[in-house]
């Protein structure tokens, strides 16, 4: 009870246009983190089951193709199954980009 009365009064801080002190800042963003770790979804693997990055993120990194584009999502630790719903290919492409070695060219 004590974190939810603490979130009201960030909250009406907020609200009233008060400026926050040291320990209001450290309990908002402890309830910020808080809530990002509840809402990220793992697999049995401890891979992130769905891809929250927005297309536009991706055109900005430079990634110009499909092949980059999974390559980039499997770093970021996200599974083969979720790189697929999200690029709209089929798992099996998915994984066949990750298991073949890039040419060298």
């Amino acid at each position: 009870m004590a974190k939810a009365k603490k979130i009201e009064q960030v909250q009406d801080i907020n609200e009233q246009g008060m400026p926050l002190t040291e320990e209001d800042r450290a309990a908002e963003l402890e309830v910020i983190k808080e809530y990002e770790e509840s809402t990220i979804e793992l697999d049995a693997s401890g891979r992130k089951k769905k891809v929250d990055i927005a297309h536009e993120q991706l055109e900005e990194l430079g990634l110009k193709n499909t092949s980059q584009i999974i390559r980039y999502l499997d770093s970021q630790n996200f599974s083969r199954s979720a790189i697929a719903n999200f690029t709209g290919k089929r798992y099996q492409h998915v994984r066949n980009v990750l298991v073949t070695p890039l040419k060298k060219g």
